[in-house]
């Protein structure tokens, strides 16, 4: 049975898990300008709707390290707002919707791709496998000498070329990684 959560009070704030929630995420969110807090609210009360909001707060302070970790600059961020509706913070956090089973949970903790163990040993957390690795596509692969790669955006390409062009080449047994942003035909 689906758990109701009060979204707002009679003023409009958030209140109770809401705004625990809400909080927690404002708090730990990277430090974005400018970053409207009313549109946030607004984006974090409809996907409490489907999602806890402790979870999505988890979430946002894995994605916070995250950012940290790598010294992504601030311009790069998304609004919150953003994060929120486009459901970024699925990728930041075991996640369950607010009418999962409990024996759903320890299911989507786990990543599911032939390529993680490689990253997995050399030290790089789920998440950040899920943002950068996992929306890769293979274009061509020349077995043991080098393979190409979509990523998508051209930021992500840039990304993926600077931080994990060796990772990916050992992953996928070639001499040589490029990656491009998108198929030109």
């Amino acid at each position: 049975m689906a758990r109701q959560i009060p979204l707002f009070g009679a003023s409009g704030q958030l209140k109770g898990p809401l705004k625990a929630g809400f909080d927690r995420l404002w708090a730990a969110y990277p430090p974005r300008r400018p970053n409207p807090r009313a549109h946030a609210e607004a984006a974090f009360r409809l996907v409490c709707r489907e999602h806890d909001p402790a979870r999505i707060a988890e979430a946002g302070e894995a994605f916070a390290a995250e950012i940290r970790t790598m010294k992504i600059d601030p311009m790069y961020v998304p609004h919150l707002a953003t994060w929120l509706r486009q459901s970024r913070f699925l990728d930041y956090a075991p996640f369950t919707t607010v009418t999962a089973s409990d024996a759903s949970i320890s299911e989507l903790d786990q990543v599911n791709h032939p390529w993680w163990p490689a990253f997995q040993a050399r030290g790089i957390s789920a998440a950040e496998f899920r943002s950068w690795i996992a929306p890769l596509s293979v274009v061509s692969l020349t077995e043991g000498r080098s393979a190409l790669l979509v990523a998508g955006t051209r930021f992500r390409a840039d990304w993926v070329r600077q931080h994990y062009r060796g990772p990916l080449a050992r992953a996928l047994g070639v001499q040589t990684v490029d990656v491009v942003d998108q198929v030109q035909p």
